[in-house]
């Protein structure tokens, strides 16, 4: 089973290896998002990261490995692929997908009542 140390290693070669060459710990971090002490005791101190950090790990590395490690639920890919691309959708077509979604969830009650009676 991979450790939050094993997979922070192997995330960071692949890493270096997209950059195309050797990059610091330093630069890791950077692009982390955290801090390079907080990088430096994961990788090598027997400090367990919290479920904050695997979340924030996972998410920016795209990597639910390290949700795994504490059995963290893994989140719906349709609703990840929506909040990655929501930022970029105009006003207009969001409000047509949140229309369009509360009349099914609406539409889907109903008729689940319906089928009741």
């Amino acid at each position: 089973m991979p450790t939050s140390k094993s997979l922070l290693l192997e995330r960071y070669l692949k890493w270096q290896a997209e950059q195309g060459g050797r990059k610091s710990l330093r630069e890791f971090a950077k692009y982390l998002e955290i801090h390079e002490v907080t990088l430096n005791r994961l990788m090598n101190k027997p400090i367990p990261a919290s479920k904050q950090m695997l979340v924030h790990l996972a998410q920016k590395l795209n990597d639910p490995r390290f949700l795994d490690l504490e059995n963290i639920p893994r989140p719906d890919p349709d609703l990840q692929t929506l909040s990655r691309l929501w930022p970029s959708l105009p006003a207009e077509t969001r409000h047509a997908i949140r229309e369009q979604a509360e009349k099914y969830v609406t539409n889907k009650e109903t008729n689940h009542e319906n089928a009741l009676r």
